[in-house]
């Protein structure tokens, strides 16, 4: 039981999505019950071990779970933590609503990145579709948005139009993708990478 303003309420799990994400990490929408901007310790479990690295309270019943880099064992079960206490699917949920699966599929590889002028191109294995994902690159702590190609191979250009970070040292791109919610959703998402709206 939680406490918000004079109401006293039970925290309760209604829905996760999408159900699958990737084990380099992936951002989830949680529904429920009985938990607000005010509440602490809010959370996903995944059996014993905390599901999200961050999380981002949306609004009331409504919260970002950027899922932690780790693989976790399959079969457990999804919870919602509010405080110290752990909460069950509400009973009227399916069990697909409720549930989460990781795919090794959906963790993209980069094998090549180059530098054109103000883009910068990386090309890989199992980039999502264009349709559905936004592609994000970060460079040397500059994050830009850019445009996701069919393969094979699979690649995704970025333009940098201020120019793209020096660096002294070879740097790695990390590349993320981003599933194409309802626009208030991609505007949130935004935001949580420091993206202006």
């Amino acid at each position: 039981m939680t406490k918000i303003g004079q109401v006293t309420t039970t925290p309760t799990l209604v829905k996760i999505t999408p159900n699958s994400g990737s084990i380099a990490g992936s951002i989830l929408s949680v529904y429920g019950a009985g938990f607000g901007k005010l509440s602490t310790g809010v959370s996903l479990f995944y059996g014993a071990e905390d599901l999200c690295d961050k999380v981002e309270i949306h609004h009331f019943g409504h919260f970002y779970c950027h899922t932690k880099a780790k693989e976790f064992a399959t079969g457990a079960k999804i919870q919602l933590r509010v405080g110290s206490t752990k909460y069950d699917c509400h009973s009227s949920a399916t069990p697909e609503e409720c549930a989460y699966k990781q795919e090794k599929a959906s963790s993209p590889d980069i094998t090549k990145a180059s530098i054109s002028g103000t883009v910068m191109t990386v090309e890989g294995t199992g980039f999502p579709d264009a349709a559905t994902y936004l592609a994000y690159v970060t460079y040397k702590g500059v994050t830009q948005e850019g445009v996701i190609a069919a393969g094979p191979p699979n690649s995704a250009s970025f333009n940098f139009a201020v120019g793209i970070p020096l660096s002294e040292a070879a740097l790695a791109p990390e590349l993320k993708f981003l599933s194409k919610l309802s626009a208030a959703d991609i505007t949130a998402h935004k935001s949580a990478y420091g993206f202006k709206s």
